[in-house]
């Protein structure tokens, strides 16, 4: 036993050598492996982010896609809103000439009706002094034959 013991002594430097190198390499070991966690779990991070951002950047994208979708579909509306718009206006504008030619039409027919008519005035106060006329010589002629 003594010589167990002795021996012991005699590696105890050693040993005490051994066991701090043994505490340094767990300590190193448990850094590196916390380390390359750590490493591990920012890398998961990181592809989620990336993949967040990615997500968000098609989303953005597809956005703006359906906003100039709905814009080009405004200008479409708009545009046949116009064509319509301008079709009713010819239309409009072709009832309006038709109109003012009718205008025309019946102003110059108004007018004739009354150059026919003034003639027709003309033409009955001649008639009606004629006739008055012949009525005072027929009565002259009756008072002088009496």
């Amino acid at each position: 036993m003594l010589s167990v013991a002795a021996r012991s002594i005699e590696y105890a430097a050693e040993y005490e050598s051994l066991k701090n190198q043994l505490n340094d390499l767990t300590t190193t070991s448990t850094v590196n492996f916390h380390k390359k966690k750590t490493i591990a779990s920012e890398m998961r991070a990181y592809k989620l982010q990336k993949s967040e951002a990615d997500q968000f950047s098609k989303l953005q994208d597809d956005r703006e896609a359906l906003e100039l979708q709905r814009i080009l579909w405004k200008l479409y509306h708009i545009s046949k809103n116009m064509e319509n718009g301008e079709k009713d206006i010819k239309a409009m504008s072709a009832q309006v000439t038709e109109q003012a030619a009718l205008i025309k039409q019946s102003e110059a027919e108004i007018k004739e009706s009354k150059k026919r008519q003034a003639g027709g005035l003309k033409e009955a106060a001649r008639l009606d002094k004629s006739l008055k006329t012949k009525l005072r010589e027929k009565e002259d002629r009756v008072k002088t034959s009496i």
